[in-house]
């Protein structure tokens, strides 16, 4: 039996971090003679901004934390213990990804497994580097370095493809997320059970303050008037007259919750890459709004899925507000992006097929 460890950003309170996480292992686990585990692995400087806050958030920011860590331990398969560097060579196979692992204005150069045996296997599965093309050239030495290790490569966005391969000397392919390598049925263990809200809704799931904020709100109340729907929320700090008919504040919600309000909303509105992967996998209705530094994924994911109509970053005319999304070809294109994504694992976990 093959053991592979994930190293990947798991420690996050980021529902597409946990998911993503969740479902690589859960993937590569149902694969022949493989069996998989998240490695522990923390950065040193990583910690929790609770004390930012008043007492009041505070405690409900540490119910949070709370829930994504039984998250973590009933369902993904952690090691134990911490550990803050990733040393030796205790994996058959080393895999990092998925995630912005390879964002080096994000995340921690163990990412890229510089201090482990010259003989460890190391394969990346969807890493994203998630920097504009010009700024990933500064870090071409560390790339060259520590990538040009790796046995096989993959990333998420197709936007560094030429640039691993030029720089790495490396063949790389661009693969699905792992969040889509599951069905929707897949999800279902994990879903909580309890029927949350009883009448229809638009889910508007804002990751942060940014300067769209309320270019998002303008946007999601004009579609609750005109579908005469109420709006759940995730604006923490939101005061109640700026969503029209406001239907709760779910920022403090579970990964079982998430998914509940994704799946029954008659709308999703959010500037979140993982609320759109999963809107896209239950069919639910949805808009994004584009951040320039989610542009890469967002390129890549519409060209995949032909949902560049789906992609705002203003006001739209009432009018031209729809549900219309193909969700068949969507599924068609799933499918066969799952195959290759798939296939990709099992050739650099070298399972025979």
């Amino acid at each position: 039996m093959k053991k592979i460890g994930i190293l990947t950003f798991h420690y996050a309170d980021n529902y597409g971090a946990v998911l993503q996480a969740y479902a690589l292992r859960r993937v590569i686990n149902v694969l022949p003679d493989c069996v998989a585990e998240i490695i522990n692995f923390v950065p040193k400087e990583f910690t929790y901004s609770l004390y930012k806050n008043d007492i009041k958030s505070r405690q409900l920011l540490c119910g949070k934390r709370k829930k994504f860590e039984d998250f973590l331990q009933k369902t993904c398969g952690i090691s134990s213990p911490m550990i803050s560097k990733v040393e030796g060579n205790q994996y058959d196979y080393y895999c990092v990804g998925s995630d912005q692992v390879w964002n080096i204005m994000l995340g921690d150069v163990e990412f890229f497994l510089p201090h482990l045996d010259e003989n460890a296997i190391r394969i990346s599965y969807a890493a994203s580097i998630g920097m504009s093309s010009e700024k990933v050239y500064e870090y071409k030495d560390l790339f060259e370095k520590h990538v040009s290790k790796f046995k096989e490569i993959s990333l998420r966005e197709q936007a560094h493809v030429d640039f691993i391969q030029t720089v790495c000397h490396k063949e790389c392919q661009c693969v699905l997320d792992p969040t889509l390598l599951l069905k929707t049925e897949d999800y279902s263990a994990i879903i909580t059970e309890d029927h949350v809200k009883n009448k229809p809704f638009i889910l508007f799931f804002w990751l942060f303050h940014d300067d769209n904020l309320m270019k998002g709100i303008e946007f999601v109340n004009t579609l609750s008037r005109k579908y005469g729907l109420p709006i759940v929320h995730t604006v923490a700090d939101a005061k109640s007259y700026m969503f029209n008919m406001d239907y709760g504040n779910v920022f403090y919600e579970g990964v079982d919750y998430f998914l509940w309000y994704i799946k029954n909303a008659s709308f999703v509105v959010t500037n979140s890459y993982h609320a759109t992967l999963f809107s896209m996998q239950f069919k639910t209705p949805f808009y994004t709004f584009l951040v320039d530094k989610m542009s890469s994924r967002m390129n890549t994911l519409s060209k995949k899925f032909g949902i560049c109509d789906r992609m705002v970053n203003s006001y739209i005319n009432p009018g031209k507000l729809d549900d219309n999304i193909d969700f068949g070809y969507i599924e068609e294109r799933l499918i066969v992006e799952r195959d290759k994504s798939i296939d990709f694992l099992k050739a650099a976990l070298d399972v025979k097929i």
